[in-house]
This record gives C-alpha cells, structure tokens and sequence, in this order.
C-alpha cells in the first residue's frame, strides 16, 4: 500500500513537473516573442530594414500565424523594396485579416510598383468600397506608362486605316513624319508634310521641297506629277482627292483628273465620295456619277479626309450641325452648334451646345452627358478626353474621372489602348495599361 501511494505520488510530482515546462516553455517563448516584435518594431522606427527583417522572422519561428508580426515583415520588405516578397504576405493577411481595407491598399502600393494596373483594381474592386479604396481605384486607373517622343501636334489617330494598327501624323524635327498607335515611326525622310497611307499600303502623299508628290515609307518619291497641285490626299478606290486653281476633283494613280469642278472633295469610302458642288454636298460613284444630292451645305471631315467614321456623319446647313447615318438619314431629332465624328461604333459622340461639349448616344442621337466641358472629343476605348480650364484629362462613358485634367494636350484613345498627351516634359505616347489588359481578358 505505501508503494503505491509512492508511486502515485511520484506520478503526480512528474505530470505536475511537465505542466510546469510546457507552461514555462510557453510562456518563455510568449516572452521570446514579444521581446523579437518590439524590437522590431523599434528597429522599423530607425529605418533600420534588415534589422527589422531579422526579428520579425524570429517573431515569426515562434508563432507563425502572427498577423502582427506577418503585417510587419511585409512592411519591411516594402520598404526594402522587396515587393517581390511582400506581396505574398500581404495577399495571405487578406484572406484572415478583419482590417482588409488596409492590407488591400498596401498590397496596391506593391503591386503597382512592379505596374500591375489590372490586378491591383481586380483586387481593390473586391474589398468594401471605402472613399479610399475608391479614391485607390481612380488614381490607379489614371496611372500610365510614358514614352517621350521628340514630336509636336499630333493629328488624330487614322480611323479608316487598310494597316493592322492605327496611326497618326506628328510633327518631328520640323517636318512631318507618321507613328503607329504603339509608338513605331512609320516613315522616313524629311517631309514638310505627310498625309495619310493609301490603301495600298505603300504610298503617302507628301510635300517635299515645296511639291506634291507621293512617297513610300522610306521618303522615296513614287509618283510626281507634271502639273502642280496644292493638295493630294491618299489613294482610296483607285482615286485620290487633289487640289489646283482652286479647285477640288480626283486623279488616279496615271495623272489622270476627274470631276474638277468641285468647291471641296473627300475620299472615297466603299465606292462613294461625298463632294461640294454648287454650294451643297452631294455624293459621286466612282464613275463620278451623282447619285445623291441634298440641301446641306457642308459636311464634317476628319482630319484625313475622311466623312464616314462607324457608319455615321455629320452635316452642316446654316451653321448648324446634325448627327447622320451613312445614308445621310437623321440620328436624332435636333441640331447643334458643332458634332464630332464618332470614333467607334456604339460610343458616345461630342457635340456642342451653348459653348460647352457633351455627349450624344450613338445609336439614338440622344444626349447622354450634357454639356459641361471647354471641348472634347468622342469616346473611343471606353475614355473620352476633354478640357476643363485650359487642361486636359480623360473620363470613362459614365462621366467619371479617369485621368485628371493636368494635360496640355490629349488625343483619341488608339484601338491598342494609346494616346498622345502632352505634360510639362513634352509630348509622350501613354499607354492605358488596364484598358490593354481588360482587352485581352486580364
């Protein structure tokens, strides 16, 4: 009997010796821990990175589902630079932190560094949508990469373009040159003027030593002509606009003119140009035979001579502008100051009333943002860039901010997601990197 009380007693004084341990290894190690956090923290404070890094790991070997101690050696890689590292830390802390509006802000910060535009709104879209996060989401969407090119007055990109991707014709070096919506120069030489590509992707109607001609994109002289026009433009349907003693008509590729007997003359465009003869516009096959006259009395062209942008133009008569379909049928049931082509099927057009720029539908002609902006251009991309105050910056189809308006200048988007601006450092080819990632179903 006093043998096994013995050993009951014994029992007792080692299960009683073991609680002690595993009590004070724990609370050693709480000890441990809290002693690696503050000094962390106090290393942190001095900026003293790699120090910080050392004890939050520490921190981290004794209770690695820290959340405190996780938060802060992803701070420390941050400020180290090491997004690289931070960023699984801090997609980790947004799954079981209760304080997602701050993990997910600065995971946005890591993020962008390395110019994730599209996952940092994916990410920022799906946690409570705080003024800040909001605020998050618009400064991230206005972000874009810059690439500065020596150029001046860019002209809209070329909407009615036989080439894969749009262009636009620049000022470079005091002559003139075209670039490719992703910022390739698309001819050489040095041209006091160059127009559009013809359809046939080779010629360019230039001015070279004060003559018209057409050169390819090298700058090579193609054709010249013996009589001295004023004004060519591209090669559309086998015809191209030219211009002399005053007057407007066509020429073929040969010299040979046609219909010169014209106030203004536009490209051809499936077949059919529009012209102004005898103070209307009127329309012409390509055997220059009028197969539609009417009453208005101007037309709007862009910059290219082009009148047709996504099955729609816009007419003039006494001054006043109104939205069409290629038919010259009514979009609409009401005219305006001033109407911009469309840049693209489906998106809202600009136009003008009582000195200020908004918004039409496209399909219905139905104002859809009222006038409110010094001038504007229509949407393309989903972005529109307008002026306020002298400046420039884009909004989205709903009239939210996109890109404040700090800009000089601003064009069209591109099809690629492209735009030339101009800031205080000069022009620059920007690129929407979220628009191009949500285009290809980032």
């Amino acid at each position: 009997m006093v043998k096994r009380n013995w050993f009951v007693f014994m029992l007792v004084i080692l299960c009683g010796l073991s609680w002690y341990k595993v009590v004070h290894d724990y609370k050693t190690g709480l000890d441990v821990y809290s002693k690696n956090m503050r000094a962390a923290e106090t290393s942190f404070s001095k900026k003293m990175y790699d120090v910080a890094e050392k004890q939050y790991k520490a921190a981290l070997d004794i209770n690695p589902n820290s959340e405190k101690a996780q938060l802060g050696l992803a701070k420390t890689y941050s400020a180290e630079e090491n997004y690289r590292a931070a960023i699984p830390l801090y997609k980790n802390l947004l799954q079981v932190s209760t304080n997602k509006e701050e993990i997910a802000l600065l995971l946005a910060n890591s993020l962008l560094s390395g110019g994730q535009y599209r996952e940092t709104i994916d990410i920022l879209s799906k946690v409570e949508q705080s003024e800040q996060i909001k605020n998050k989401i618009l400064e991230v969407k206005s972000r874009y990469s810059l690439k500065y090119i020596g150029i001046t007055t860019p002209k809209s990109w070329q909407v009615v373009t036989p080439l894969d991707l749009e262009s636009c014709t620049v000022v470079e070096n005091e002559g003139f040159t075209t670039y490719s919506s992703l910022g390739k120069r698309m001819i050489h030489g040095k041209l006091s003027f160059v127009g559009p590509i013809s359809e046939d992707k080779i010629l360019y109607p230039a001015v070279e030593d004060g003559e018209w001609c057409y050169v390819n994109d090298k700058g090579n002289r193609q054709i010249v002509f013996d009589k001295k026009y004023t004004y060519l433009g591209p090669f559309y349907d086998g015809f191209a606009v030219a211009s002399r003693d005053n007057l407007f008509g066509y020429i073929d590729k040969d010299g040979n003119e046609y219909l010169f007997s014209c106030s203004n003359a536009y490209n051809f465009q499936d077949g059919v140009a529009a012209i102004k003869q005898d103070g209307v516009i009127k329309y012409i096959n390509k055997s220059f035979e009028v197969i539609k006259a009417t009453d208005y009395d101007g037309i709007v062209a862009d910059e290219y001579g082009f009148t047709t942008h996504a099955d729609r133009q816009v007419l003039v008569k006494h001054g006043k502008y109104y939205f069409c379909d290629k038919n010259c049928g009514l979009v609409g049931n009401k005219c305006y100051e001033y109407i911009t082509l469309p840049r693209a099927s489906g998106e809202h057009v600009a136009y003008k009333e009582g000195g200020k720029y908004g918004f039409l539908n496209y399909d219905t002609g139905i104002p859809v943002i009222t006038p409110q902006y010094d001038d504007a251009r229509s949407f393309s991309n989903g972005l529109s860039p307008v002026k306020v105050e002298g400046k420039w910056g884009y909004i989205d189809a709903n009239n939210n901010k996109v890109v404040d308006n700090t800009l000089k200048y601003a064009t069209e988007i591109s099809k690629e997601g492209t735009a030339f601006v101009q800031n205080e450092a000069g022009y620059a080819l920007i690129s929407f990197n979220y628009l191009q990632d949500k285009a290809k179903g980032g």
